[in-house]
């Protein structure tokens, strides 16, 4: 009974910090990828319906620019967008909801590998604060990928553990179906054959010889096989080769190089919010080498050393600890730390200019970096008995506090900046009924630009605005207007649009289409010192019955 009572109490605190957290993850907005897969979402149920926009998944002849199987996150995307459109709430909420299951799974995972629930729960409140994995959990256009991956690998491995107590055989299947998912899902999980083949060499001892471990072990390429490897092969048939993510893919010397120093210097970044890690390289550049001032240099090569510096006195701890521990607790150590190295793998081929990873990459980094440190810090505390769990809770209960400080930091700014945009397109919105068969829009920033949005602002207006029936289809997946550079006015089947930041740009292209009335043209001032928009619309089509009528144009 006391144990139900542990595993109860347990999963509400997991709860509670869940919801303190990000209580807030309601009020987040689009931030760049989000617009495009609206967009693309949109443009394929009205092109194809809810069947061929599916289909469109396992369409082996379709020339990306990249070629991902991904089918899970694919059909995911599809249904998310197309009903929750632009509610960003119901985003952020369904993101929260996962990460409570994910966060549930891990503390039941956890127990199952420690018997300990102490352990398992301070993983789990490590995990879901860990600053550095915020943007997998906030993000909307990342969302799906990266949480789903995590859910269908934890749930594998639950199954693993299961199927370990249980002995029935369908147990292992589910497992390797859900793995499969999570790499259907992002390919980034691939990791999962070096953690899942220890989870059986470590931890399976009844009824299972070393044949048999051997035998479970060479199934579990099965999911490498349908999700990544039979896939490619299919591509390869119809010359379609390019199967990297948008990412630049690195040399064989930046491969060799990274195979050591990301791992290396993961260690010590999973721990801390970015910002503080450059703070404290700046801190230690001022102090050794003041002369610098390059900021690419410090937040670089700078940051690396240091990095390094910080994982070698952390590793020589970690294996200090595990010479000095019992031997159960040096099993759960080293699990951590191989499965910590083991889930950098994926990362290692690609070109990384930044010192610090994209952030949500570090997402699995974030679940074995908290079993680690959880499981050093309860052996060395486990020489002092009774008092062992009151010491664990007064070293690690102020950093959980730390990292949900962080997050509330976090947040607060992403809300803040999300607000600025929702003014933006609420002010937009306005002239929504004006709108005629072909339609421009001018942004400007005294004469400088538009960049409030982390993607090209004209494909974001057509998709906020597609509902008004004025916009062409076709912007809705145009990469170019997508490109946060681009100005330009464009033919489509259903019309005429453009974008622009510059009014010369703008001149000449109206010059150049005499079909496009003025009227058509809407004007939008934005002050960045004090984040309003303003339409001056009327101000604008006044100076442009001058300067598209005369040859020079007036700046």
């Amino acid at each position: 009974m006391h144990k139900y009572r542990l595993a109860l109490t347990s999963s509400i605190l997991i709860i509670l910090v869940s919801l303190i957290s990000f209580w807030k993850i309601n009020q987040i907005f689009f931030q760049q990828d989000e617009w495009l897969g609206l967009g693309g979402a949109i443009y394929r149920q009205e092109t194809l319906g809810t069947l061929g926009s599916i289909f469109q998944v396992f369409n082996f002849q379709n020339r990306n620019e990249s070629t991902r199987f991904l089918p899970i996150t694919s059909i995911a995307n599809h249904f998310l967008y197309n009903n929750f459109r632009l509610n960003t709430g119901a985003y952020g909420l369904l993101s929260l909801t996962i990460v409570i299951i994910c966060a549930l799974l891990i503390n039941s995972i956890v127990y199952k590998l420690t018997n300990s629930h102490l352990i398992s729960t301070i993983t789990s409140l490590l995990w879901i604060t860990n600053n550095l994995a915020y943007q997998a959990i906030t993000w909307i256009g990342t969302m799906v990928p990266s949480l789903l991956t995590v859910l269908f690998f934890l749930l594998g491995l639950y199954f693993l553990l299961v199927y370990n107590k249980k002995k029935k055989s369908y147990l292992y299947v589910v497992s390797i179906i859900c793995v499969t998912l999570s790499l259907f899902s992002k390919e980034s999980s691939v990791f999962y054959l070096i953690t899942y083949s220890m989870v059986i060499c470590f931890f399976f001892k009844e009824g299972f010889n070393k044949f048999k471990k051997i035998k479970l072990v060479v199934l579990l390429f099965i999911p490498l096989f349908i999700g990544l490897i039979f896939p490619r092969l299919l591509f390869s048939l119809y010359n379609q080769n390019n199967f990297s993510p948008s990412v630049a893919s690195a040399n064989k010397v930046e491969i060799v190089y990274n195979f050591f120093l990301i791992p290396a210097k993961s260690l010590f970044h999973v721990y801390f919010p970015q910002k503080k890690i450059y703070e404290l390289t700046y801190l230690a550049n001022n102090i050794h080498y003041s002369a610098q001032t390059n900021g690419f240099v410090v937040e670089s090569i700078i940051t690396d050393a240091l990095s390094l510096l910080i994982a070698f006195y952390f590793m020589l701890i970690i294996f200090i600890v595990i010479l000095l521990t019992k031997i159960e607790h040096r099993k759960i150590i080293l699990f951590s730390l191989i499965s910590f190295f083991a889930s950098t793998l994926p990362f290692v081929i690609f070109k990384n200019d930044a010192a610090v990873l994209e952030n949500r990459f570090y997402i699995f980094l974030a679940l074995w970096a908290s079993l680690l440190l959880s499981s050093i810090i309860f052996a060395l505390f486990s020489r002092f008995g009774k008092f062992r769990n009151i010491l664990m809770i007064s070293v690690l209960g102020p950093i959980i506090f730390y990292y949900v400080s962080g997050i509330h930091k976090s947040l607060a700014q992403d809300i803040l900046v999300g607000n600025y945009r929702k003014d933006i397109i609420n002010t937009v919105s306005e002239i929504k009924s004006e709108l005629k068969k072909n339609n421009v829009f001018y942004f400007y920033t005294n004469n400088n630009g538009f960049y409030e949005f982390q993607s090209g602002f004209g494909q974001t207006l057509a998709v906020f605005l597609y509902d008004s029936g004025k916009i062409p289809k076709g912007v809705l997946i145009d990469k170019d207007y997508w490109d946060p550079s681009f100005e330009g006015l464009k033919s489509f089947n259903q019309g005429k649009f453009g974008y622009f930041m510059t009014y010369t740009r703008l001149v000449e292209a109206l010059k150049n289409n005499k079909d496009i009335n003025l009227d058509s043209v809407y004007s939008f001032y934005w002050d960045p010192q004090k984040h309003t928009v303003k339409n001056v619309s009327d101000d604008i089509r006044e100076k442009l019955k001058k300067d598209t009528t005369n040859e020079k144009t007036s700046l």
